[in-house]
């Protein structure tokens, strides 16, 4: 696309930000890798999935430069091809930009078929005084018949098997949303541990940007980045 014209790039490729970071775990995991093994204490932001995921990302560029993909909307006003998104900017497209012809496909993928799950967490303090009245406030808004209206208000999906389903009917023949609910069945939550948010913001997301933007190599950032990690998590270094 942007060998053909010049003034349009491939993709708007994500990145060394926050929301990079949360979309990054995505193409690890259709590598073939992860981040964390949370069971054995492993750290493997440096894994070669994860490398392979970062390259991907760099290889791009070239095709879709920054200068083009830097402006205001560039995927909504013809500058770029392709974008990276989600479920809740389908409805703003159109809105914002009715006259605009676009489709919706899966995150494409090398081993396996992955997408990007949560962002959001529901918790209940340890010291609640209303620990009980809590988890059933949490069972309420996670059951199928409230899941749906939680997941509207957030402009996305219920992750409720039954109310996915539902869900998954109520679309009925929009092709956008039936994609995106398909991925539900591949999507890849955020690692359980309390740390990963920090991770994600002040150790991933600059790794990401040091190889996007400073031409670090992929591994050699990320071999730190796993390293800040194991130091945050206070995992073995080794692993």
């Amino acid at each position: 696309m942007h060998r053909a014209s010049p003034d349009v790039a491939g993709i708007v490729v994500p990145k060394g930000d926050g929301y990079g970071a949360w979309m990054w775990p995505a193409f690890v995991a259709s590598a073939g890798g992860t981040l964390l093994d949370e069971q054995n204490k492993r750290v493997l932001l440096d894994s070669q999935p994860a490398v392979d995921a970062l390259n991907l990302w760099v290889n791009l560029l070239p095709s879709s430069p920054r200068k083009i993909t830097d402006s205001a909307q560039a995927f909504e006003t013809g500058h770029a091809a392709m974008t990276i998104s989600g479920p809740w900017d389908v409805t703003a497209i159109h809105d914002q930009f009715p006259d605009l012809p676009f489709g919706v496909a899966p995150l494409p993928y090398r081993d396996r078929p992955a997408s990007n799950i949560g962002g959001e967490n529901l918790v209940v303090f340890k010291h609640s005084a209303k620990t009980a009245l809590a988890w059933k406030w949490l069972a309420l808004l996670i059951g199928r018949e409230h899941n749906t209206a939680v997941a509207q208000a957030l402009g996305g999906f219920p992750t409720n098997i039954a109310a996915a389903e539902a869900a998954k009917s109520a679309a009925g023949q929009d092709p956008s949303y039936a994609v995106f609910l398909a991925q539900l069945a591949v999507a890849q939550p955020r690692p359980a541990v309390p740390q990963w948010i920090q991770i994600n913001d002040e150790v991933v997301a600059p790794a990401l940007d040091r190889a996007l933007t400073g031409g670090q190599p992929a591994q050699q950032t990320l071999r730190q980045a796993a390293g800040s990690a194991r130091n945050l998590l206070g995992w073995p270094q080794s692993g």
